[in-house]
């Protein structure tokens, strides 16, 4: 947080203070850009590990393995897999093939209140392809809540970032921030500052033929004067 434009430039007015003994105006400004700038940093923290612990979900699944049925981690399921459907979280996206009741609580994704009945896939369609959205009634996506289920199996279509949840969590990471115009032209401002600060210490040097820090210092105070206008 310390390294972007804006934080930059109000370091620097800090340090130009300190030199021209403005120690009361350099500490309130430094105290004001510390404290401002931990309380955006720990906001964002805050933000990221709650998103980041949407990413880490732990549960077991009980899937058919050679013709019989075990309980297996559900970063193990992998697409293809045969699992038992039972109340509770739906950690996979899964197609019905077999049930006999069920009903989904798909809140959560699409903020539909009552829960939705699913129906197995019918046989009669099997020569048409499945996908998810054509077969909706089938399908129960990652991150629904079966809250019924009665000898229901299903197939495991999609696993992982793949899922309808891993899709929805994927655009909240890579979503593109909005950039305010202010931090836009601050880079702008350093930089005119900073070629400003140039030529100055170059007439200041030339003008005085004294030192390099007497010149150093002839800019310093130019700044200061700039920063004390702009805060006004």
């Amino acid at each position: 947080e310390f390294s972007t434009p804006f934080y930059t430039y109000q370091i620097f007015m800090v340090y130009s203070w300190i030199p021209l003994w403005y120690y009361y105006m350099a500490f309130t400004w430094g105290l004001m850009v510390l404290v401002g700038a931990l309380s955006v940093s720990i906001l964002q923290y805050k933000n990221e590990r709650n998103l980041y612990r949407l990413t880490h979900i732990a549960g077991d699944v009980e899937v058919v393995r050679d013709g019989e049925k075990v309980r297996t981690p559900q970063d193990q399921v992998v697409p293809g897999d045969i699992i038992s459907v039972v109340p509770g979280i739906s950690y996979c996206d899964v197609v019905l093939v077999e049930s006999t009741k069920l009903l989904v609580d798909e809140s959560a994704l699409t903020g539909e209140a009552n829960p939705v009945g699913k129906s197995p896939l019918d046989p009669l369609v099997s020569d048409q392809e499945y996908h998810d959205k054509l077969h909706k009634r089938s399908t129960i996506f990652a991150g629904t809540t079966v809250t019924e289920a009665e000898n229901s199996t299903a197939i495991v279509t999609k696993t992982s970032s793949y899922t309808a949840r891993g899709e929805l969590i994927r655009d909240i990471f890579s979503y593109k921030r909005n950039v305010f115009k202010f931090d836009a032209e601050v880079p702008i401002v350093v930089t005119i500052l900073f070629f400003q600060a140039c030529i100055g210490w170059g007439l200041a040097y030339s003008w005085t033929g004294d030192e390099f820090a007497y010149g150093e210092y002839c800019v310093v105070a130019n700044m200061v004067s700039q920063n004390h206008f702009g805060v006004r």
